[in-house]
This record gives structure tokens, C-alpha cells and sequence, in this order.
């Protein structure tokens, strides 16, 4: 029954809902990267509109994987979906779930309650000069701090990116838009509000 709810939930949340907004790039991009799929429903609503062979999303967490797969199952899309952590370096890494509020489930361990688990993380520009995105989504829920800094932009143009700033605090926030600005990307603010902010290269 969740899983038939998330279902309509891809018709429906994106008009009223600020992530709508990724529907700007999606004329432009060629291959589309989000790291942090959640529940699937952004990846869902983009392969249906780009088509599957062009969306590659990430997912940390191993117990969204069933419902990934059902919403993906469900709304009859394909994406390349991984589950592993998405870091600087091809390792083992600790991922802290959250038992209470899954959402906040990171990298970054944010409370005394989090569950940690050991799992295989791959090297970022890597996967970049693989699949050779044009437009990059991220949902890490603070990790964005540590990772940004270190990718090989390539080819990437676009970005959405949510800073998590009841995490990172209001400087680092800025810090992680004054590091994309110097790599040549303009902050949009006509698309960007509360914690999503996009980038266009300039």
C-alpha cells in the first residue's frame, strides 16, 4: 500500500513542490547524476520525461532499496540505480541511520541514536568521467560539505544541489556557494528557495 501511494505521489508532487524545479535542466542535459535517490520519486519523475538510459542515481541507505525498486516498478521506469555510498575514494565507510527521522540518515553521523553500517563507497570523479553527466543532482544530507570541494567538474553544467544548513550552519552554507562559484557556476535564485539551490556554469 506505500508503495502504491508513492506511485501517485510521482503524478502529483512536483507542481505544488519546490524539488519540481529540476524540470529546468532537463532540455539541456545530456546524461543526468543525482546522488541521494530516497524514495526514487525525482529519478521516476525524470526518467519519464528524458527516458531511462539517461538518469544515474545513488542511494546510501540499503533500506530504501525495496522501495526504489517498487516505486520504479510501479510508475514503469528504468533507471541505472546504485546503492553505495558516493565519497572521494573507493573504500569501506561508516553510514549512520537515523531510526527515527530516516531522512536525516548520512554519511555524517547527526545524533546519539544513529545506527551505524559499514558500506562500499565509490570514488566520485570516477563515476564521473564514466558516465559523463551533464547535470548533477545531491541530497547527502550534510556530506555535500566534504564532497563538493573535491569533484572533477568535467562536463557537468547544471547542478541542484540541497545544503543542509540545520547541519553545516549558515558559513559553511556560504562557503559551499563561494567553492562553486570559483569553479564557475552562477547561483540561480528564481529557482533556488529554502535548503535548493541551483547552478548553472557560466
Amino acid at each position: 500500500m506505500a508503495a502504491l501511494k508513492i506511485a501517485f505521489a510521482v503524478e502529483s508532487f512536483f507542481p505544488e513542490h519546490s524539488a519540481g524545479t529540476e524540470v529546468y535542466i532537463l532540455d539541456l542535459s545530456r546524461y543526468l547524476m543525482k546522488i541521494g535517490t530516497g524514495l526514487g520519486l525525482i529519478s521516476t519523475f525524470c526518467a519519464q520525461k528524458v527516458g531511462d538510459e539517461s538518469i544515474y542515481t545513488y542511494e546510501a541507505n540499503p533500506n530504501l532499496e525495496p522501495v526504489i525498486e517498487k516505486t520504479y516498478s510501479i510508475n514503469n521506469v528504468s533507471p541505472h540505480h546504485t546503492t553505495a555510498i558516493i565519497s572521494t575514494k573507493e573504500s569501506k565507510t561508516n553510514f549512520y541511520i537515523e531510526p527515527v527521522d530516516i531522512w536525516a540518515s548520512s554519511v555524517m553521523k547527526h545524533s546519539n541514536t544513529a545506527l551505524p553500517v559499514e558500506l562500499n563507497s565509490l570514488d566520485i570523479n570516477k563515476i564521473i568521467k564514466t558516465v559523463n553527466p551533464s547535470y548533477l543532482i545531491m541530497d547527502i544530507e550534510g556530506y555535500e560539505y566534504e564532497l563538493l570541494p573535491h569533484i572533477d567538474w568535467e562536463n557537468i553544467r547544471k547542478i541542484q544541489v540541497e545544503i543542509h544548513t540545520k547541519f553545516l550552519g549558515p558559513d559553511k552554507t556560504n562557503e559551499i556557494i563561494q567553492t562553486l562559484d570559483t569553479q564557475g557556476f552562477n547561483m540561480h535564485s528564481e529557482y533556488s528557495r529554502e535548503e535548493q539551490y541551483y547552478f548553472h556554469k557560466r
